[in-house]
């Protein structure tokens, strides 16, 4: 994802919003994702993050982690970030 976003076209104030899941509970796991873009001109304006199930590289070998995420209610912050959105 973040080679993905370190090719992307240099934009001069585009609104952009990121939307992700992750298996780590990291307090800003967006925060990468924030800063190459910035530096690549695009205007973050808002960003959701929930919990997601994982199973990369030996979290694999337990099963992995966060199984049943994103969940519904999970689901319903999503609706609402989307929502919030549009104003």
């Amino acid at each position: 994802m973040v080679k993905f976003i370190e090719n992307i076209e240099h934009m001069d104030n585009q609104k952009t919003f990121i939307f992700t899941t992750s298996g780590r509970d990291k307090k800003d796991f967006n925060k990468k994702f924030r800063d190459i873009l910035d530096l690549n001109g695009f205007n973050v304006v808002a960003d959701f993050n929930c919990k997601g199930f994982d199973t990369f590289g030996p979290i694999k070998l337990i099963g992995g982690i966060n199984k049943g995420r994103p969940n519904e209610k999970d689901v319903d912050n999503a609706k609402k970030f989307s929502k919030s959105l549009l104003k």
